[in-house]
């Protein structure tokens, strides 16, 4: 995996907005107005929770200014919505071995994340082959290619491609304790 992923989970009290980029127009000498989607899908915007002893937050500190702080896009793992079943990934065909994530539709934001958790299911029946998993190139392998025509769905643990959305500060509890509250926005996939 190329892409870094953000391990600090926030605090429980973690909150997140779904928009849905739209484009109005507004015609000149009128009254009337045009509403366009600019994305298919509404993206999410997170406010990370965080508090940290000292060490920590250095390490969170750097994490940010190896990506260039707002520049480069990372993973986090969504603490509510992060499992995915019943994934339709298409119908095999001759040979397939590999099989990319659903490019539209709710599940266009999912990049899988290589743990145990990656199932595939050939016609709803979990298979016995071993897996592997790309997340950033978001596909899952088989070791054995199920028969043409057969249904594969997949069940999951994902994550989702953000970045950081503005600067943030860190306030200091007491000397070896601090709280900050970084925003992500999502990255379409």
């Amino acid at each position: 995996m190329a892409t870094a992923s953000f391990t600090y989970n926030p605090e429980a009290d973690y909150d997140y907005t779904d928009f849905q980029p739209s484009l109005r127009i507004v015609y000149a000498g009128s009254a009337s107005e045009q509403r366009e989607k600019m994305q298919t899908i509404a993206r999410r915007t997170y406010v990370w929770s965080l508090r940290r002893n000292d060490t920590d937050r250095k390490s969170i500190d750097t994490f940010f200014r190896s990506r260039d702080q707002q520049q480069d896009a990372f993973y986090v793992k969504d603490p509510k919505d992060y499992a995915q079943t019943g994934v339709a990934l298409g119908t095999a065909t001759s040979n397939q071995t590999s099989f990319s994530m659903p490019t539209s539709g709710e599940h266009q934001r999912d990049f899988v994340i290589d743990d145990s958790n990656a199932k595939l299911y050939e016609d709803g029946a979990l298979t016995s082959s071993t897996y592997t998993v790309n997340t950033d190139a978001r596909t899952i392998g088989i070791s054995t290619a199920p028969a043409s025509g057969t249904v594969v769905t997949a069940s999951y643990h994902a994550y989702r491609l953000v970045t950081l959305a503005a600067p943030f500060r860190w306030r200091m509890l007491d000397p070896n304790y601090f709280e900050a509250s970084p925003q992500f926005v999502e990255v379409p996939a």
